[in-house]
């Protein structure tokens, strides 16, 4: 992949490539940490750290080495306590975004995100019937239709003052 590429949304997704071998910096190399293929640098011969996963306190991670970042994933309802906190880094990287269907079928009542995260996926938060409060973090800078699905009883959301109606997404996510 030549340096001079800036875009590539997806084109790994789904695919059976197992290595890419580009130019450190370009939407390549992010894409392969996306969906954990191998990226190696052309100009050090190097391969990248690959992501791995984490769980801590019923919550399980994406940690992304290359890119410095983690992302919260799937939870275990039965192991979250009733007011949930997620913690702010995993393994020293900043946990930036909460994927599609990571908070399922959970009880808790209320839910803490630190100001680490930026991207709540569709579906993020899917049947909490008990979810009645969410403090939201300072840096969010989108929330995906469907965020906050079958969440009948969610009563207050506290948004920063920052937040507009532009950042919430209303297309789908293809991921």
């Amino acid at each position: 992949v030549p340096a001079s590429v800036t875009a590539c949304t997806d084109f790994l997704y789904g695919s059976d490539i197992k290595t890419v071998y580009g130019y450190p910096g370009n939407a390549a190399e992010v894409e392969c940490d996306e969906y954990n293929i191998t990226f190696v640098n052309l100009l050090t011969g190097q391969a990248n750290p690959p992501a791995y996963t984490k769980t801590i306190d019923g919550m399980t991670f994406r940690v992304h080495p290359n890119t410095g970042y983690a992302a919260l994933e799937s939870t275990v309802p039965a192991l979250l306590e009733d007011h949930c906190v997620v913690p702010e880094t995993v393994d020293g990287f900043p946990v930036r975004r909460i994927e599609s269907d990571a908070f399922t079928s959970c009880d808790f009542t209320s839910v803490y995100l630190p100001d680490t995260i930026t991207e709540i996926r569709p579906d993020g938060f899917w049947i909490c019937p008990k979810l009645k409060l969410v403090r939201m973090s300072e840096n969010i800078r989108a929330i995906y239709r469907n965020s906050f699905s079958a969440c009948e009883e969610l009563f207050v959301l506290y948004l920063p003052a920052s937040f507009t109606e532009t950042n919430v997404i209303l297309e789908e996510y293809n991921s």
